[in-house]
Parts: C-alpha cells; sequence; structure tokens
C-alpha cells in the first residue's frame, strides 16, 4: 500500500483550472425537453438532466477544485497572527471557484458507496483526499482532506439541492460545509459554500454565475468573515463579482474588507489603517495538479473507474454518440436502484468510512449531525507518525455489491485499522490503516 503513491499519475496539464475552447453547438432536443420536464420550484435532483448537460467526471472528484492551490491553505498553520490566519483561510477559499468548463456542465450524480481519492505532492509532504458517496435521498457527499505534516485536515459534507427557478434557470444549493483543523493552533474554522445558478436555459447564452452568501468563522480566535458572491443585475453591472468582511465577533469591529472576482483579482483593505492594496489574482496562481492512480488499479467503486464508459464516451465531443452515453449512464443508475436502501420497504445502506457523529456548528452556534471521516485526527502532528494511505482505504474496502472474495479491506479489518483513531487516540487514523494494510500485505489487520 505504501507503493500507491508512487503509481498515481498527475493531471494533464492541459485539464489543469478547467477546459477552454469554443461553445458547444446547440442540442436539438433540449428546449422541448425543458419545456415538457421542468416546472417552477421542481427538485431538479428527481429529474433526468440530458445528457447534454454532462461533465466527465464525479461530483466527488469535482469538489476537489477548491484545492487547485493548495499551498495557499497549507500555509495558513504556519502564520503566527491570527488575523493573518483568517485572511490566508480567505484567500484559499475565494481561490478555488475558478475551474474553466465549455459551456454550462454538470458533474456525474455519484452512486451512492462510490469513493474517490486523490493526492498533492509538495516539496517535502503530500496532501491527499478521500470522498465518499454517504447518502442518495437525500444526496450527500463526505469528504476528508489531510496534510497532518502541515498539521491541516478538513472534514466536509454538502448536501446537493437542485430546483429550476423560472423562467429560465436551474439553482443548485450547496448545503452543508466544512470544518477546516488547523492543528498546532487548535482553530477549527467552519466554512459555507455558494450556490451555483445556470441561466438561459430557453433563450440567449447558456452561462453559469456564483451567488449568494457565505462565512468563514473560527471561534477560539473570534472572527468572522463574511463573503458576498454577486450575480450580475439585468441591466449593468459585472459578472463574478465578489465582496467581503472580516469582522470581530467580540467587539463587533470591521477589521478588513476585499473586493474582486472570482475568476480574477482581489484588492484587500485595512480598515484600521485605511489602506487598500493588491491582494492576489487567480490568474496568476499555478494550479496543482492532482495525482490519481490510473483506471486499471482503480477499486470497483472509485468514481473514474466507475464511470469510465461514460467518461470516455463524452469525450468524443463534439461528435458524442449519445444513446451509448444514456445506455451507459442508465445501466449505473437502474444498478443503484436496485439496492435495498432504494426499496419501498427502506433498508439501510451501511457507509464506508464515513458515519454521522455530533459536530459544533460554529456559524449556527448548534450542535448537530454530521458525517464525520472515522479516522479523524485532530492532534498536533507526530513525526513519528505512520504515513497516511487513503488512495489504498479507497482501492480496496470491499463493497456490499462486491461479488465473492476480495483482497480488500473488510469491515472488521477497516475497525481494527483505524480503533481509536475517531476519537484522536491513534498516532494518524487513516495512516494506522495503511501501517496495518502494509504488515498483513492483503488489507488484514492483525
Amino acid at each position: 500500500p505504501t507503493d500507491l503513491l508512487d503509481q498515481t499519475e498527475p493531471d494533464p496539464e492541459d485539464t489543469l483550472g478547467g477546459r477552454t475552447g469554443d461553445a458547444e453547438p446547440p442540442h436539438p432536443g433540449l428546449i422541448r425537453h425543458i419545456l415538457t420536464s421542468l416546472r417552477p420550484g421542481q427538485d431538479l435532483t428527481r429529474v433526468t438532466i440530458p445528457s447534454f448537460f454532462l461533465e466527465d467526471r464525479s461530483l466527488l472528484e469535482k469538489l476537489t477544485d477548491t484545492m487547485m492551490h493548495p499551498d495557499l491553505i497549507l500555509k495558513v498553520p504556519t502564520l503566527a497572527d491570527p488575523h493573518s490566519r483568517m485572511l490566508q483561510m480567505v484567500q484559499w477559499y475565494l481561490s478555488g471557484w475558478h475551474y474553466k468548463t465549455i459551456g454550462v456542465k454538470k458533474p456525474y450524480n455519484p452512486i451512492i458507496g462510490e469513493t474517490f481519492a486523490c493526492a498533492w505532492k509538495h516539496k517535502d509532504s503530500v496532501s491527499q483526499y478521500y470522498a465518499e458517496q454517504v447518502s442518495h435521498r437525500p444526496p450527500v457527499s463526505a469528504m476528508y482532506f489531510e496534510n497532518r505534516k502541515a498539521n491541516l485536515v478538513i472534514n466536509a459534507q454538502v448536501w446537493t439541492k437542485s430546483k429550476f427557478k423560472a423562467p429560465q434557470t436551474a439553482v443548485s444549493i450547496l448545503a452543508g460545509g466544512a470544518d477546516v483543523h488547523v492543528l498546532n493552533h487548535d482553530e477549527v474554522y467552519r466554512l459555507t459554500m455558494p450556490t451555483y445558478y445556470a441561466h438561459g436555459l430557453l433563450f440567449g447564452t447558456l452561462h453559469t454565475e456564483i451567488g449568494d452568501s457565505t462565512v468563514i468563522v473560527c471561534e477560539k480566535s473570534g472572527l468572522r468573515t463574511e463573503i458576498t458572491f454577486h450575480q450580475k443585475p439585468m441591466f449593468r453591472g459585472e459578472y463574478h463579482r465578489v465582496t467581503g468582511t472580516v469582522i470581530d465577533m467580540k467587539t463587533k469591529a470591521k477589521l478588513y474588507t476585499f473586493t474582486g472576482k472570482w475568476n480574477e483579482d482581489f484588492k484587500l483593505k485595512n480598515l484600521q489603517t485605511k489602506k487598500e492594496a493588491p491582494w492576489f489574482d487567480t490568474r496568476t496562481l499555478k494550479v496543482a495538479p492532482k495525482y490519481v492512480l490510473p483506471l486499471e488499479k482503480q477499486g470497483p467503486w472509485e468514481s473514474r473507474k466507475l464511470w469510465s464508459k461514460v467518461t470516455a464516451a463524452l469525450r468524443k465531443r463534439p461528435n458524442v454518440d449519445w444513446a451509448v452515453v444514456d445506455r451507459e449512464k442508465s445501466v449505473l443508475e437502474e444498478a443503484q436502484r436496485e439496492l435495498a436502501c432504494h426499496s419501498k420497504e427502506g433498508g439501510v445502506w451501511s457507509t464506508k468510512y464515513f458515519h454521522e457523529r455530533k459536530s459544533y456548528d460554529a456559524v449556527e452556534g448548534t450542535t448537530k449531525e454530521m458525517y464525520t471521516f472515522d479516522h479523524l485526527n485532530t492532534k498536533p502532528y507526530n513525526a513519528d507518525e505512520p504515513p497516511c494511505n487513503l488512495l489504498w482505504l479507497s482501492q480496496t474496502y470491499r463493497d456490499d455489491r462486491t461479488p465473492g472474495d476480495t483482497t480488500g479491506a473488510t469491515p472488521a479489518a477497516a475497525a481494527a485499522a483505524g480503533a481509536g483513531a475517531a476519537s484522536g487516540e491513534a498516532g494518524s487514523g487513516a495512516g494506522a490503516a495503511a501501517a496495518a494494510g502494509t504488515a498483513s500485505g492483503e488489507g488484514e489487520a492483525a
């Protein structure tokens, strides 16, 4: 298992930060489909969206776009001042929305139990990410990111809520949020997500905007950042505009404001000194490639392997055989509908590495259930910790649907490997699981 990282391959250079090119020609059946299928306020998660709108990757992978610039967030633990840490956190957050697609595209809806894992390689450390589709109705994705050597771990969940808004807009709400743990400062930053709007479904040019308000709260430092993603007004104004304010929650004082565009540059103003200066420009930030196992080395429920036939068909754009796309997509969706958890009797789906646990939401000031990674460890990094291997967890876990015996980790092995990690008692949690797999050679923990 420790060799898996060496077997990963970086994303192609021409895909970093998205794809660019000419707009696609209109699909002849789109307007008719929209007019006959959609009603104002309708839940789009229960509507079959034309395959023409599909992006060639799963939502579990798309969520890694927030990590296009991981070095920005890895810098947070190195800063001594809480104001500097919050500003650096905000800079990372604002840098994660500029991924480009040709036209309006929607990622695959993940199959329940689907997973995705990847890594980012840095000069003196490795960051890793593991995501799992933990629920289909409602559609909930859970994510975990860690670079313990850099004293940073993130636990997140997203509940996608989509609806049709008259006269011609599709709205995708990313409910939920993320807890960013800065281990060496014992800080937790709770953040929420913006909303995506696809305009022009019937007339005009199809385009996507990001809108609504989000927040980043660190209760320990008493700092709160309020961010507004502005949509372009109908008759005047600009696209992609963002404004925000950093506030001291104890004194209610406004400390900093910032303005800019999420796909261009930002300016930061210190309200104590009244000085405003250029802050950063997403156009000049280098996108770090994800490292992912090649298809032949992935487990059967990993996103790229699971959707490989659909992806292969879509990548023949603009000459796509849409019948092939629909057929391969339907195979996966129909198999999912046969699961006991989707039956009228209401069976229960057993999640893999995320389970609901009590979590304090600093944004709302309440404690609620949140899907939490089983091997979450929020203690400061210890140089004696075993290395983390989220790639192995994603590749080898034995899914309930996997026929016959496998060489993957069994539930008992996973429990033994990560025992105590969820409560912070084990050295690395995910690293402990990797170490157990190394000792046995077949994923069985002693």
